[in-house]
Parts: C-alpha cells; structure tokens; sequence
C-alpha cells in the first residue's frame, strides 16, 4: 500500500522544514500559542506560502524553558490559577524595576 498526505498544513509544513536550519524547530503561530509555555522561540519573517491566502508568521525554537530555569536563566513557575514567567536575560535595568512594581501590585490585589 502507498500512503500520502496533501493539502494546504502539509504544504505549509514542508515549506518550513525548507526553511529551517538544521537541528532547528520552525513552527507556525497557531503552534507557537500551543508550546509558548513551554518553549522559548524567537519571531523569524513572515513567510507567504502558494495557494495559502494569508502569510504565515513563524517562529524558531530556541530552548526549552525547562532547559533554561535549570540553567538559571529563567525563572518559572505554573500551578493552577498561577504563571509566572520571567526572562532574566530580556530584562533591561528599568525592566526589572517594572517586573518588581508588578510583582508588588499583584501581592497587594491578592491580599486584598
């Protein structure tokens, strides 16, 4: 028997594997909002794809967030009715002074 897939997802994906690196992950915005927690990625050009109308953003994955709190570089945390998410490495001087300002306002609205 011969298998085969067609269609507008699997010419979007070759599309893709043709323009990755190698070792590289190259996704689509409809799978980055699935993996965002849990991947970190980087926004890469937009690209526009034969016979699919609207022009696909994409993005690379750089690490695992897993990979990076291991590291130190980020600081992570996610239970239920929580996510805290922070990149230490994003974060500019006025940035953190941000990040604590609200860190503060949303221990002051919970113990209210």
């Amino acid at each position: 028997m011969d298998y085969t897939i067609i269609g507008n997802a699997v010419n979007l994906a070759a599309r893709l594997q043709s323009r990755a690196e190698v070792a590289c992950i190259l996704m689509t915005n409809e799978t980055y909002s699935l993996v965002k927690k849990l991947a970190h990625t980087e926004e890469e050009e937009t690209i526009v794809v034969k016979g699919i109308p609207e022009p696909a953003r994409t993005y690379r994955v750089s690490n695992l967030y897993y990979d990076l709190t291991e590291r130190g570089r980020v600081i992570r945390h996610d239970s239920d009715g929580l996510s805290v998410l922070i990149d230490r490495d994003k974060l500019s001087s006025a940035d953190r002074a941000g990040a604590i300002a609200a860190r503060e306002a949303a221990v002051a609205q919970l113990e209210s």
